[in-house]
């Protein structure tokens, strides 16, 4: 069986038991694992450089759903979240990664930069995330910084991201700080034992952001552990899921997916369309 478990959301907990078991996944038996697991709770880059997502309005017949993914570095929470927006379709779903708001230190030396603790909340520009999260919900376009970190500073462009009918926050501190918290819908942490999830920050930080083994090494241990314990952790209380990363990931994708599409009116389009294309070939 799958090692998925859940946390009681704040939702009705027997409404989103029924969404998932009136619409399953094609690709996963999730309704069932989801019922076994809830009967006993337990506590890519979205969008190029300053690409604007086409055909998007600022009116939808439901409002926007949020859903945010969070746990610790290596945890499998990016593969998961893009999972959510490739299955859902980039033109249903905007995407933000907390990554991208690091705040701009391009004023001190290499020296200092490469010496800042990022993995602690006061690292990130969550006030600006929120208003961005805000602004999408009500239907307005954003524009994303972009954050290089060969050199850990920001760059002169953005990525304008435009409003969709869900709205996705990935990141590790995303449940750490409470105003972002309380515009998420659905909040899901992702979970896996911390030597897998450092042998996945070297693989990525060596062959993404041109860091050397030692260097990885020596800040997983003066700042990502210690600030995973005192931040990232506590935060899992706040979630409403909570995912084992592995082979339950996929179990929480069908579940997650099915949900976010009733919420976010997406089946009801879908109908609708096939509505429209039966009407078609019964005129022709």
């Amino acid at each position: 069986m799958p090692k998925a478990c859940f946390v009681e959301p704040k939702r009705s907990l027997s409404a989103f038991l029924l969404l998932l078991l009136a619409f399953p996944s094609p690709r996963s038996q999730a309704p069932a694992a989801a019922f076994a697991y809830l009967a006993y709770p337990s506590p890519s880059t979205p969008t190029s450089t300053s690409e604007s997502i086409s055909n998007s309005t600022s009116t939808f017949s439901m409002p926007a759903v949020t859903i945010g993914i969070a746990g610790g570095t290596g945890a499998g929470k990016s593969t998961l979240a893009r999972a959510v927006y490739d299955s859902l379709g980039h033109e249903h779903c905007a995407y933000l990664m907390h990554d991208s708001y690091y705040k701009d230190i391009s004023h001190l030396s290499f020296e200092e930069r490469a010496a800042t603790n990022f993995d602690h909340p006061d690292s990130v520009d969550t006030e600006l995330l929120v208003e961005h999260v805000k602004s999408l919900k009500a239907g307005l376009s954003i524009e994303v910084p972009n954050y290089d970190f060969s050199t850990h500073s920001r760059t002169d462009e953005v990525t304008v991201v435009e409003p969709r009918k869900v709205v996705l926050v990935e990141g590790i501190l995303i449940f750490s700080d409470p105003k972002l918290v309380e515009e998420m819908g659905i909040k899901v942490f992702v979970e896996a034992d911390s030597d897998v999830r450092l042998m996945r920050r070297i693989s990525r930080d060596t062959a993404e952001r041109g860091r050397s083994v030692d260097e990885v090494l020596a800040q997983y241990s003066e700042t990502v552990r210690p600030m995973h314990e005192e931040f990232v952790e506590p935060s899992k209380l706040s979630a409403d899921i909570i995912v084992q990363g592995g082979n339950s990931t996929l179990v929480a994708l069908g579940m997650i997916t099915s949900y976010l599409r009733h919420e976010a009116g997406l089946l009801v389009d879908a109908k609708a369309g096939q509505g429209r294309a039966g009407r078609g070939n019964e005129e022709l």
